[in-house]
């Protein structure tokens, strides 16, 4: 096996493996044996603690009003609610964010989770001038 350019001069060297492996790189296309299986845990390898704990921070802040809305019998935010769960608990034995599809669903439910809460959360806060509190939230 040789390698010629257009005036039939040798490029490759050892391409008879006359001297072994000398002058020839392989590499693997598989590369699951190298990949990390674990979202968090890949967050932390490829931007550090800063970046996996801004990850935590980003998906747990509308739990908290999601999960209040939906035991209120709010369907959009039980659906909500469900996706992010569902992602989070696959995220635990696959890293989604290498599928470029599957990070932008992601996002673009957390996107729509935080604008949902704060338009719920506008129905039930009292208008200004109100003396209500926030015993609104409370039914």
């Amino acid at each position: 096996m040789s390698l010629q350019d257009l005036q039939e001069n040798r490029i490759d060297r050892n391409g008879s493996f006359d001297h072994g492996l000398d002058h020839w790189f392989f590499t693997s296309d598989d590369h699951l044996r190298w990949h990390i299986e674990n979202l968090p845990l890949a967050m932390w390898f490829e931007q550090g603690w800063f970046g996996a704990l801004a990850l935590l921070v980003l998906v747990c802040m509308p739990l908290r009003g999601l999960v209040t809305l939906a035991s209120r019998g709010d369907q959009g935010a039980q659906a909500l609610l469900l996706s992010l769960t569902g992602f989070s608990i696959v995220a635990l034995t696959t890293s989604q964010f290498d599928f470029p599809q599957l990070a932008f669903q992601f996002f673009l439910v957390l996107f729509a989770s935080y604008i949902y809460i704060n338009l719920r959360y506008k129905k039930y806060r009292p208008k200004a001038g109100s003396d209500r509190g926030d015993a609104a939230l409370r039914h």
